[in-house]
């Protein structure tokens, strides 16, 4: 078995260890790994992960077209290894032209965090990328925080109506610290959703209740590196109470899929 992490940030090595605690800061958790791709792919191939993609966020208009073009060239070294995803920021004025840019560049999505870059998911200045993406790039979301409403299932449900083709991952089952409004809101809603930060509040059985609420073929495998323990966060799935194509779906087969592997 291959597994696909779906969900990591990396960083080249001078801003890593800076930029690694800026996330931890962010949730008041401490950081497993210090944020570098070497240490990914290290601790990664220890666990069992082989393929990784990685998720670009803009914390600032002026940053978006640098750390793609880092990615990008990040991505070229390491074909079969990484799958990159842009970041974008509402206030770049070129930020529509950005989109086809990253697809140019061979970026497989765009990815935001409307709670980091404090911007509601469904903002107007946003609606025009969406549209830009099509149904060809895959709009990946940070999701649920219960100090913040911009990345609510409530708004993630509002913009599935208005893109109803617009492929979308949803970290985080959806909603991190808001599950069961995740569940009642964004089941059914033809929306992928990643393991990243659960299982840390959850039991087993909560897990479960999660992948079957949203169905199996609509889970895929996240670690949210350098959050986590990649190791501990393979185990935690491996251990599940589900049978073994149910795992290799959520490993890998539905980001093969997704990703077009």
């Amino acid at each position: 078995m291959s597994i696909i992490d779906v969900h990591t940030h990396a960083f080249p090595d001078k801003i890593a260890s800076r930029a690694g605690q800026a996330i931890g800061e962010f949730y008041g958790i401490d950081i497993f790994n210090d944020g570098t791709f070497s240490t990914l792919f290290e601790k990664g191939a220890a666990a069992g992960v082989s393929r990784f993609a990685v998720l670009n966020v803009a914390t600032n208009p002026a940053q978006a077209c640098r750390i793609n073009d880092s990615l990008a060239r990040t991505v070229a070294l390491y074909p079969d290894k990484l799958i990159g995803f842009a970041g974008v920021h509402p206030d770049d004025p070129s930020r529509v032209d950005e989109v086809e840019r990253a697809r140019s560049l061979g970026l497989k999505g765009i990815k935001i965090h409307p709670d980091i870059q404090k911007f509601p998911i469904d903002d107007p200045r946003m609606l025009p990328i969406y549209e830009a993406m099509g149904d060809q790039m895959i709009l990946f979301t940070h999701a649920g925080d219960y100090r913040y409403d911009n990345s609510s299932p409530a708004r993630i449900l509002g913009l599935r109506r208005l893109f109803p083709r617009l492929p979308i991952i949803c970290g985080h089952f959806g909603g991190w610290s808001v599950w069961k409004q995740a569940c009642e809101l964004l089941c059914g809603e033809k929306i992928y959703v990643d393991t990243s930060s659960t299982a840390f509040w959850n039991t087993d059985e909560q897990l479960l209740n999660l992948i079957r609420a949203f169905g199996v073929d609509w889970v895929m495998f996240g670690t949210d590196y350098p959050v986590w323990n990649i190791q501990n966060e393979v185990n935690r799935i491996t251990r599940l109470n589900i049978t073994s194509k149910e795992k290799d779906a959520i490993f890998y087969k539905n980001a093969e899929h997704l990703f077009g592997i």
